[in-house]
């Protein structure tokens, strides 16, 4: 059971031991990416799958801790580190939000567009919300043609808690789970939760039932999802909970 912290605790670290047995050679580079997801037991096991002068770049975002797993990299001391000083996934909107979130500047790639206003919208019920997600989701197919895979539709609760209720189709698409693999098609509209998402990226991300975030971890909860988006972000929820910081 992945929500058994036994899982994460004693689970990984050993299965990680036996695929690092059962292979039996040692990795002239080892890389690491979303390395703050990663216990410090972890970093010891795939540190001994890599060859004595090998090399272990890791890519971090500690904003990104949404797991809270993160205690520290073994030997950290003798990194090298660098920050990448530049966003270059989203557009200049985006990432001026995503600055909000946690009070601090962060830098737009040159090149990157300025893209479209963040959608914050609050509604009184869930039935309001549901009702301006699927308008929105038709809108922007008919009126912008944007294709089924481009839209995400981020959870923050259950299915059957969450603004989609028992929805199945917006339209004529069906409604479905994103799968292990993270494929977004055309046949399908997708949802997930940050929990699976992370890492990955959309066009534009629906942020459902933003209220049921937790308040101590809202800000980095919504920086995590909304960095998920590549040119527009919605979040939506409902009542006078504040969604943004």
């Amino acid at each position: 059971n992945v929500s058994n912290p036994e899982f994460w605790d004693l689970e990984v670290p050993l299965k990680l031991e036996e695929i690092s047995a059962a292979y039996g050679r040692k990795f002239d580079v080892l890389i690491v990416d979303e390395g703050q997801d990663f216990k410090e037991l972890w970093y010891e096991v795939i540190f001994s799958m890599i060859q004595q002068n090998g090399r272990k770049p890791i890519f971090m975002d500690q904003m990104q801790d949404i797991f809270e797993r993160f205690s520290g990299v073994p030997g950290f001391e003798q990194f090298f580190r660098y920050s990448l000083p530049e966003n270059c996934r989203n557009t200049r909107k985006i990432v001026a939000y995503l600055s909000e979130l946690i009070s601090k500047d962060i830098k737009s790639f040159r090149l990157s567009p300025k893209g479209s206003n963040i959608e914050i919208r609050q509604f009184k019920n869930q039935i309001q919300q549901q009702k301006f997600l699927l308008d929105e989701i038709k809108a922007l197919s008919i009126q912008q043609g944007v294709e089924p895979k481009e839209i995400l539709l981020l959870l923050n609760s259950r299915l059957e808690d969450s603004a989609l209720g028992q929805t199945k189709k917006i339209g004529n698409i069906p409604l479905i789970q994103l799968d292990d693999f993270g494929h977004l098609d055309n046949q399908h509209i997708h949802y997930s939760t940050i929990n699976s998402f992370k890492g990955l990226e959309a066009n534009i991300v629906f942020i459902l039932d933003s209220d049921k975030i937790p308040e101590q971890v809202l800000g980095k909860r919504l920086y995590t999802e909304a960095s998920r988006a590549k040119h527009k972000v919605y979040v939506l929820g409902v009542g006078g909970v504040k969604m943004q910081l």
